[in-house]
């Protein structure tokens, strides 16, 4: 098993049952209000897409903050601009891990928050993957700006990037399977 799932399900194991229940909890409410609200057909995979972005949101908070502010998982802190970078061209395996971990983190979030403007607002693909892009850069600026602020992690410039990279990943897997599934139906509907 690659190194980065290694350690996102070892940090997701240190997560107390009780995190997981209320994260699921907001998650599950804010999705039902969401289709209660609009009752089309195509807002079902909306509120189930916003669902997943507030859950995926969730998990990533808890992972970079409140278990290291709990005092579940270890950790350093600090103020660092140029080391993440210096790691990613000569730290080794150690730099590229914590590069794809960066990176992988937020596909998810890309995914569904993609899903979820597609199914609200009739945007074109840049424009949606702009927003999803921005998204990711504000949300992980301040879990950055939380770590430095509660002396729980390094606000790091590399994170704040790969994230936002990561993001506009699961953006770009989120169209691509979309039109699939358009043209798969439109194959079954032309037979």
């Amino acid at each position: 098993m690659p190194y980065y799932l290694k350690y996102l399900f070892s940090v997701l194991s240190h997560i107390p049952c009780t995190h997981w229940i209320v994260m699921g909890i907001i998650s599950l409410f804010l999705t039902v209000s969401i289709f209660i609200r609009n009752k089309s057909s195509a807002s079902v995979y909306g509120a189930i897409d916003f669902g997943a972005t507030v859950f995926i949101s969730l998990i990533i908070f808890e992972m970079t903050v409140v278990t290291r502010y709990t005092g579940i998982m270890p950790h350093g802190y600090g103020f660092d601009f140029v080391t993440g970078f210096y790691r990613l061209f000569h730290g080794g395996e150690q730099g590229w891990r914590e590069i794809i971990t960066n990176i992988v983190v937020f596909v998810p979030f890309g995914f569904f928050l993609t899903g979820f403007m597609s199914s609200m607002r009739r945007l074109g693909i840049w424009s949606q993957i702009g927003y999803v892009a921005l998204a990711a850069f504000v949300f992980s600026l301040c879990i950055e700006s939380l770590q430095l602020i509660l002396n729980v992690g390094f606000f790091e410039l590399t994170d704040l990037l790969m994230n936002t990279l990561g993001a506009i990943i699961g953006a770009g897997v989120s169209f691509f399977v979309r039109l699939k599934n358009q043209r798969r139906e439109k194959k079954i509907g032309d037979d």
